[in-house]
């Protein structure tokens, strides 16, 4: 058995909004044996190793609940034309030309660096909608060998299934979402998956009609743009979940992906249905596609969990994208709390990532596993459990990144920096990236 003790550390557990105190803890065989107050007794064991926090600040790793890991090689892309007058035109001349480049080298690297800058900033879990229209077969083992096999992270996958490009591609979409269910018995409690859709205005009848028909949650965006809004109920006399729900798609457990188009009837219904919304206030603010209300959501119980659509690495910003959108969405301060905040980032986030992936993540709980980032925080103001999470959002989010990044026991940041060093894997990702846009531009 390989038991490590972390001591002298600031613990929060994420359990509840004040669970902080100073405290050891054991771990075992990737997972967490016991969390113990720094006055109670330390087993007498044979530790293979022992680390002194001295004082550091402990949190369950960061869970990024929608990202999208193809669209790393797109930092300092220019493109052209790009003069989008709608949100469809803005896919097309970016996102769609992006992922129509895309090969099996350039899902494969961009992964695993989008991989390594996630755990630099301290996010253990991921669930990625990948899409790569024209590199589709054997997609699903390329992203679970770089994510999980060689960077050590958690992962839920899908692959984007959409009719923009024909049945041809479309079938093989669906084929490779099949296969993630066999893919992910080979990472037990480190891969789960769901049925990738890219929104119901990219999506014919056919299609719908078929993978509704199977027990299989969805992760599909939906309401982000006038495409799944009044232009869709124009084209198809419903609303985009209302004509998801004609065909049974939205199973228990679904990701719904932004919502920021929804009417009342809508979450209403979505209250019945049993599957959550991912907010992106980041992504959507650069989109200029307008922020969903949290407050709508939270008074008929529907999870709100956190993404951030592919928009960059450092999940911090996105919380606090989150708390102060929603403040501009209410006009008022009071609109959305620290409390919601903590709801949103650390109970929905780790409950829905817990339940994909068949293992308690996202918490400092016994039998949870040991996935947790530590930081030198250093308050100049008065911490205890009852302002922790003032100090966590306003200072220990401040702070930088985490000196320690820990998954299933397993030590891949420490003092700071990796303990194996990325610049190798740097210069091979800007070499596929420079082939990547030479293509582009042909």
């Amino acid at each position: 058995m390989n038991d490590q003790l972390y001591q002298n550390y600031f613990i929060f557990t994420g359990k509840s909004p004040d669970d902080y105190f100073r405290g050891n803890l054991w771990v075992r065989d990737g997972h967490i044996v016991k969390v113990f107050g720094s006055e109670d007794p330390i087993p007498k064991l044979s530790w293979a190793s022992q680390t002194n926090g001295e004082g550091k600040t402990l949190l369950p790793g960061m869970i990024n609940a929608h990202t999208h890991l193809y669209s790393t090689f797109a930092c300092g892309l220019t493109v052209r034309p790009f003069h989008p007058g709608s949100f469809e035109e803005m896919l097309e001349q970016l996102w769609w030309k992006l992922d129509r480049a895309l090969l099996s080298d350039d899902v494969y690297w961009s992964a695993k660096t989008a991989a390594m800058r996630l755990i630099d900033h301290g996010v253990t879990t991921i669930i990625d909608h990948h899409s790569s229209p024209y590199c589709v077969q054997g997609t699903g083992a390329l992203l679970s060998r770089a994510l999980i096999e060689e960077s050590g992270m958690r992962a839920v996958l899908s692959i984007e299934t959409s009719d923009r490009d024909g049945a041809k591609i479309r079938d093989l979409e669906i084929e490779e979402n099949l296969a993630l269910r066999e893919e992910k018995q080979k990472f037990p409690g480190k891969m789960g998956a769901l049925f990738g859709l890219h929104a119901s205005f990219t999506l014919e009848e056919e299609t719908l009609k078929r993978v509704g028909q199977w027990d299989y949650p969805v992760h599909i965006h939906i309401g982000e743009g006038d495409e799944d809004g009044k232009l869709h109920e124009e084209k198809y006399g419903c609303s985009a979940f209302e004509r998801l729900q004609r065909y049974d798609v939205c199973k228990p457990n679904s990701l719904l992906v932004h919502g920021i188009r929804l009417s009342n009837k809508d979450t209403e219904a979505l209250k019945k249905s049993g599957c959550r919304i991912a907010f992106n206030p980041q992504s959507n603010q650069n989109n200029g596609a307008g922020l969903p209300h949290y407050e709508r959501f939270k008074e008929r119980a529907i999870p709100v969990l956190l993404g951030n659509d592919g928009f960059g690495f450092d999940f911090s910003r996105d919380i606090r994208a989150l708390l102060i959108s929603q403040h501009h969405v209410g006009q008022s301060p009071l609109g959305f709390s620290l409390e919601d905040l903590f709801e949103v980032v650390f109970r929905n986030n780790a409950a829905y990532a817990s339940a994909l992936l068949g293992e308690t993540v996202g918490v400092i709980e016994e039998g949870a596993v040991a996935d947790f980032v530590t930081f030198r925080y250093m308050p100049i103001t008065p911490i205890s459990e009852k302002n922790f999470l003032g100090h966590w959002f306003f200072g220990i989010l401040e702070s930088g990144k985490p000196e320690e990044v820990v998954i299933g026991g397993n030590v891949l940041k420490t003092g700071g920096v990796f303990r194996k060093s990325p610049e190798e894997m740097v210069r091979e990702a800007e070499k596929v990236s420079r082939k990547l846009w030479e293509r582009m531009e042909k």
